[in-house]
């Protein structure tokens, strides 16, 4: 469903992993469709403009690095070799009911084949085309990984 233009007039300050962030409302329809959707009610906004968006952490940031709405930075990589490794120890344990792990648990935004099981460990920088990326640092896992 095409969602109307944002109403720049409607900006709320949310809570995003203890960050204060504004965003953007959308047009009432966008809510409205999405709280039918959902059985609740729900409001539909989005992070138009990039002074609004949240610093990353300046341990592993260079100076104006930000981050939307994600959780901590812009991309998350992971690899196919590494998650069958997982699900190698998964099947192996005491918990090989609960396996395998499908990549979608993960939550990545790019998944790398080729290489060798945790080869993204030791990565400082990755090139996709023409595109160079800087690997700031592994990503913390939640738990939410483990649960279906």
């Amino acid at each position: 469903m095409p969602v109307p233009d944002p109403r720049a007039n409607r900006v709320s300050t949310v809570r995003v992993f203890q960050d204060p962030v504004e965003l953007v409302w959308t047009d009432d329809s966008g809510s409205a469709w999405f709280s039918e959707l959902l059985g609740r009610e729900v409001f539909l906004a989005h992070l138009d403009d990039p002074a609004r968006r949240r610093p990353i952490n300046p341990r592993y940031a260079r100076p104006g690095e930000t981050v939307s709405l994600a959780d901590s930075m812009p991309f998350l990589v992971t690899r196919t070799a590494s998650l069958a490794a997982i699900n190698s120890l998964i099947a192996q344990g005491d918990h090989a009911h609960e396996g395998p792990l499908p990549m979608n648990r993960f939550r990545p935004n790019l998944v790398v084949d080729g290489v060798a099981p945790w080869a993204e460990d030791g990565w400082r920088r990755l090139l996709i085309g023409d595109v160079a990326f800087r690997v700031a640092k592994p990503s913390t896992r939640c738990v939410i990984t483990t649960a279906d």
